[in-house]
């Protein structure tokens, strides 16, 4: 089984208390922290950097087998409080947008060199960053302004999303859900509503035949 700080981690839910559960257990575990853009600071990790080997420059909580993982995919570390933390593939869009740089070119360059471009785009900017730790690495690296990112906890989205479920369709059934590092995904059946839903199907496709055929 994947350990959850691999990039290539995903799990599948049962049931819909799996899934909420999994979710309030990641929010309970995960950590928002606000940084001037100015202040980050980026480190090579790839597997020819010091880094791989020096398991206690990391933050507490901090595996080999994250820093391995990470070491074999994006290869980048930041220092948040004085003490790294891998950075998950997941972040890297969100890296370039606060150091407002961008190209195909980037991923090409040693880690070493992508990590010296990143530090001094990063030092131009005094904007607030808004970092998002969890499991075991920097996740995400958002604007800190609220205008441009509002935190959503899943748990919160899908206690919100079953009650209009229950509201709008009752007796809606969970079927299965999904949850990687960049995505989660459910679905529901509405068997109570079946006949309706189909009816209004049907509707829809009787409209589209009409206007099609008025129009030859």
């Amino acid at each position: 089984m994947q350990n959850v700080c691999m990039d290539s981690y995903f799990t599948t839910f049962d049931s819909y208390g799996q899934m909420l559960d999994y979710h309030r257990n990641q929010s309970e575990n995960s950590r928002w922290q606000r940084s001037k853009v100015s202040d980050l600071e980026v480190s090579p990790l790839d597997r020819g950097s010091s880094l791989v080997g020096k398991l206690g420059l990391f933050a507490p909580g901090i595996s080999q087998e994250a820093v391995e993982d990470t070491a074999d995919n994006l290869g980048l570390a930041m220092m948040v409080d004085h003490q790294y933390y891998p950075i998950r593939g997941t972040a890297y869009k969100s890296l370039l947008d606060r150091a407002k740089i961008g190209g195909t070119v980037l991923p090409k360059l040693s880690r070493t060199a992508l990590a010296d471009v990143l530090n001094a785009c990063l030092r131009l900017y005094d904007a607030e960053a808004l970092l998002l730790l969890r499991d075991e690495k920097v996740a995400a690296v958002h604007s800190g302004d609220e205008m441009d990112y509002s935190v959503l906890p899943v748990d919160g989205l899908l206690e919100a999303l079953q009650k209009k479920l229950d509201e709008r369709f009752p007796g809606s059934v969970f079927g299965t859900g999904y949850c990687d590092h960049s995505l989660v995904s459910a679905s529901w059946s509405m068997p109570g509503q079946k006949e309706e839903l189909l009816e209004d199907y049907k509707k829809h496709w009787r409209i589209r035949d009409r206007k099609l055929w008025q129009q030859n």
